[in-house]
C-alpha cells in the first residue's frame, strides 16, 4: 500500500435505491431498479414522465433552520446528507482540529427555480394580461427578497460547509458528469500537493422537475416508454435520476496514522472533450481519449482492467461510447462491463462519484451487479455486459466512464490498494 495513494476512507450516499452505501449496493446486486413516475407536481402530461426520484428528506433532521429552507431545496439536502455521512463514515467529527486542512469539492447540477416562488408576483401583476410596469412597481414585493440565493449552487455547498466546519480550499464546478470528476480529481491533486489533509469530494444530481425535464427534451434525450435500457438495442432515451454521493480521500499514510483500513484508491483520471456535429454528445474519439489518460494516469495498461462502469445512459451516445469501449479494449479479450443508470437513472453531476462508491464496494464484495434493463444487449458491443445476475470476481482496477451533452468525457480510475 503505498503512502501516497489517495485512500477511500468514507462515502455517502442519497439517491432512489437508498440513503447508505450499503442498501444502494444490495439493491443493485439484486437488480431492483428506482425507476417510476415523476411525483410531486401537477402538470399535464408530467405524470406519464419516468424519473428516479430520491426519497423525500427532512430539513429538520438535517440540522436545517427553518430560515434558510426558504434558500434551500432537494439538490441541497441531498448534498448536506450524502457529505455528512461521507465526512462520519472517515471517522471525522465536527470537532476536527485541522478543519482548515480539510477541503471541499463538489460538482453541481443546474438548480431551477420553483414556479411557486414567483407566482404570487405574477398574479398581482395579471389583470386580463401581464403587465410589467405593475410588476416592477408593486408585484416584486410578493418575492421573498433572498429568493435569487436559492438558484446558486453554491448556497448548499457553503451550508454544508458550516454544518461540518470545513474550512480548508473548496470550489463548486457545474453541470455535468465532467464536473463531479474535476471535483474528485482537483481534491486528489489538494491532497498530493500538501495543501488538505483530507478531502471531501463529489457531486450533486439536478432536482428532478418541470424545468429539469423540459432542459432534458430540449436536448432530446428523454426516453420514449418508462424504462432507460444501458447499452440495449431496444434503447429510447434517458431518465433523470436524483442522486447526492460524497467521498472522503486521504493520503494513505495519513489514513493508516488515524487508523483506517482502506480498501480503494483514486488511481487515475482523464477528460476529453469533442461533440458530433448536430448532436452534442461526445464523440467516439474523446470518450477514448479521456479512457486512456485516465488508464495512462495511474501508470497500468488496458487489460488490467477488470470492470468498467459504463455511463450508457440509453441515448445516442451509447453508440459513441459502445465504440469506444471498443477500441480501447479490442486486444483485452472480453471486458466486464455494468451500469447503474437502468437502476438509478441517469443523476448527471452525482453519476460518476455514485459509481465511484459502488466500485469501492465491488472491491470489497468482489461482486458485479447487473446492468438493469440492458438485455437483449446491443450486438455491436464487443465486451461482456452483466445482465441478469450478479457476476463474482477478483476486482483490482475499475474504470468509471461519465459524459456530458456538451461534448465532455471524463474518466476515473478505482484502485484496489495492495
Amino acid at each position: 500500500m503505498r503512502d501516497d495513494a489517495i485512500a477511500i476512507t468514507g462515502a455517502g450516499v442519497t439517491c432512489s435505491l437508498g440513503r447508505s452505501t450499503d442498501e444502494l449496493y444490495s439493491a443493485l446486486v439484486s437488480g431492483k431498479c428506482g425507476i417510476g413516475k415523476t411525483v410531486g407536481y401537477v402538470a399535464e402530461g408530467m405524470e406519464m414522465i419516468p424519473s428516479a426520484q430520491a426519497p423525500c428528506l427532512d430539513a429538520s433532521s438535517l440540522g436545517i433552520s427553518q430560515k434558510n429552507v426558504r434558500i434551500m431545496d432537494t439538490h441541497s439536502y441531498l448534498l448536506m446528507e450524502s457529505a455528512i455521512a461521507a465526512f462520519k463514515a472517515a471517522g471525522f467529527g465536527i470537532d476536527t482540529f485541522y478543519a482548515d486542512k480539510i477541503a471541499f469539492y463538489a460538482g453541481i447540477g443546474m438548480v431551477d427555480y420553483e414556479i411557486a416562488d414567483l407566482l404570487q408576483a405574477v398574479l398581482k401583476s395579471h389583470n386580463h394580461e401581464f403587465s410589467y410596469d405593475t410588476f416592477f412597481t408593486n408585484g416584486y414585493r410578493e418575492i421573498f427578497p433572498l429568493w435569487p440565493l436559492s438558484m446558486l449552487n453554491n448556497i448548499a455547498f457553503c451550508q454544508s460547509s458550516i454544518r461540518l466546519g470545513l474550512k480548508g480550499d473548496n470550489t463548486v464546478f457545474s453541470p455535468h458528469g465532467e464536473s463531479a470528476v474535476y471535483a474528485i480529481s482537483e481534491g486528489a491533486s489538494s491532497l498530493l500537493g500538501g495543501k488538505s489533509t483530507a478531502v471531501i469530494a463529489g457531486g450533486i444530481s439536478e432536482k428532478v422537475n418541470p424545468q429539469s425535464l423540459i432542459r432534458a427534451r430540449y436536448f432530446d434525450i428523454l426516453t420514449k416508454d418508462n424504462e432507460l435500457r444501458p447499452f440495449s438495442q431496444n434503447r429510447a432515451g434517458t431518465v433523470l435520476g436524483e442522486a447526492g454521493a460524497f467521498i472522503t480521500m486521504e493520503l494513505c499514510s495519513f489514513a493508516k496514522e488515524r487508523g483506517m483500513s482502506p480498501v480503494s484508491s483514486i488511481a487515475g483520471w482523464g477528460f476529453a472533450f469533442d461533440c458530433n456535429k448536430g448532436r452534442a454528445f461526445p464523440t467516439t474519439e474523446a470518450i477514448s481519449h479521456s479512457m486512456e489518460a485516465a488508464i495512462n494516469h495511474c501508470g497500468i495498461y488496458p487489460d488490467d482492467i477488470d470492470v468498467l462502469i459504463a455511463y450508457a445512459d440509453g441515448t445516442a451516445s451509447d453508440t459513441n461510447e459502445i465504440e469506444a469501449i471498443n477500441a480501447v479494449f479490442s486486444r483485452c479479450g472480453k471486458l466486464l462491463v455494468t451500469a447503474t443508470t437502468g437502476a438509478i437513472g441517469n443523476t448527471l453531476a452525482a453519476a460518476p462519484v455514485v459509481n465511484i462508491i459502488v466500485a469501492d464496494s465491488m472491491i470489497k464484495h468482489g461482486l458485479i451487479p447487473p446492468s438493469v434493463s440492458s438485455t437483449p444487449v446491443d450486438n455491436k458491443a464487443e465486451f461482456n455486459i452483466v445482465v441478469d445476475t450478479p457476476v463474482k470476481a477478483k476486482i483490482n482496477n475499475v474504470l468509471i466512464n461519465s459524459l456530458s451533452y456538451e461534448g465532455h468525457a471524463s474518466s476515473v480510475v478505482v484502485q484496489r490498494l495492495q
